[in-house]
């Protein structure tokens, strides 16, 4: 039906926009040129909390896992202030839940010491970086906690894109933050849940493999773009559509190019910190529709995909290497913020 569709196209132009004049813009920065040196550490504990996820995610127990896109009501959630809110969130984390189903066979992959592992062997060429542990506090100097997880995205009522986000900071010798951003890779191929093509299917081998992969994408991104050896110098501007995490609905953002390698490309969008995933966008190119751009076109527009995804029945054999989420009513136009209170603040 034409006008529910042009109303959530309308609802989230607005929202985009609203958030991106009025937030700050520090996830976008590149990796400060002063700091010369300092280790890094991956954080074991820490799991997104509401403060880093949209209203609605379901967090899948003992594993580092959020699910998003499946929610519903979330705008309308939002007339009841934050009572409404809350109330929300429990029954969409329930509907996540439920979409979800059994999942305990995702609870042998260790997504931090495998984040920790591929550090490791990123880091063996002699670079600024070095590792260090998390209860290490007799090494003195900058520090770079990275805090990994994943998030399961629904791009329609069935199909589920897998995320990895790498949410990283750097704290200098005083221990003061000077920078911090996310790496937010996605998987090339996108599936149901459950059944003979799902990503649980086998002991959810599908999307172990397909984790890992992109898992080493987003590491191997990050530390490209930490040793400079990136295309931030050069400002170029493109458009990029398609799926972003914890949308369900596609979008087209303006950004500054990070990577351009024939495999993926690796973007800064033009959205405020307060978007879930703002940062570095990392997509595999046959994922999204790429199009150049100037800094005076618009930071959002509406994207209708022109092509028809086809989803393979295997993770990639290779790595190749936000906010809230997609109602269904009302097409589902997302309440694009991180914050657990419906006001739409830092």
């Amino acid at each position: 039906m034409a006008f529910p569709r042009i109303f959530t196209q309308t609802a989230l132009i607005g929202l985009v926009l609203t958030m991106t004049g009025c937030a700050s813009f520090r996830n976008t920065d590149p990796y400060p040129k002063t700091q010369a040196s300092a280790s890094v550490v991956v954080d074991h504990e820490t799991t997104p909390g509401m403060s880093e996820l949209p209203t609605g995610t379901y967090s899948v127990p003992k594993t580092r896992l959020v699910v998003s896109g499946h929610q519903a009501g979330t705008t309308a959630s939002m007339a009841f202030g934050l009572v409404g809110v809350l109330v929300g969130h429990v029954i969409n984390s329930e509907r996540g839940k439920s979409a979800v189903g059994d999942a305990s066979a995702l609870e042998s992959y260790d997504l931090a010491s495998e984040t920790e592992r591929l550090l490791r062997e990123g880091m063996t060429n002699g670079g600024s970086l070095k590792m260090a542990k998390a209860d290490d506090t007799v090494n003195s100097g900058a520090r770079m906690t990275v805090v990994p997880y994943g998030v399961l995205s629904f791009i329609d009522d069935t199909r589920v894109r897998p995320y990895i986000v790498l949410r990283t900071t750097l704290r200098d010798d005083a221990g003061k933050e000077v920078w911090s951003t996310r790496y937010v890779a996605a998987a090339a191929d996108v599936h149901p849940l459950a059944g003979e093509d799902g990503w649980l299917r086998d002991g959810a081998a599908p999307l172990k493999q397909a984790i890992g992969a992109t898992l080493k994408r987003g590491v191997d991104v990050m530390l490209l773009d930490v040793a400079g050896r990136n295309q931030r110098e050069t400002k170029r501007q493109i458009y990029v559509g398609g799926n972003y995490a914890f949308l369900k609905q596609p979008i087209k953002l303006r950004g500054t190019v990070v990577e351009d390698e024939p495999e993926y490309i690796a973007f800064a969008p033009k959205i405020g910190d307060v978007m879930t995933f703002s940062g570095v966008n990392i997509f595999e190119r046959n994922s999204v529709e790429i199009s150049a751009a100037t800094e005076q076109d618009p930071n959002f527009q509406v994207f209708e995909p022109k092509k028809t995804e086809t989803a393979s029945v295997a993770a990639p054999a290779a790595p190749t290497a936000a906010v809230a989420p997609a109602t269904q009513e009302v097409a589902a136009a997302p309440v694009v913020t991180n914050a657990a209170t419906p006001a739409v603040t830092k």
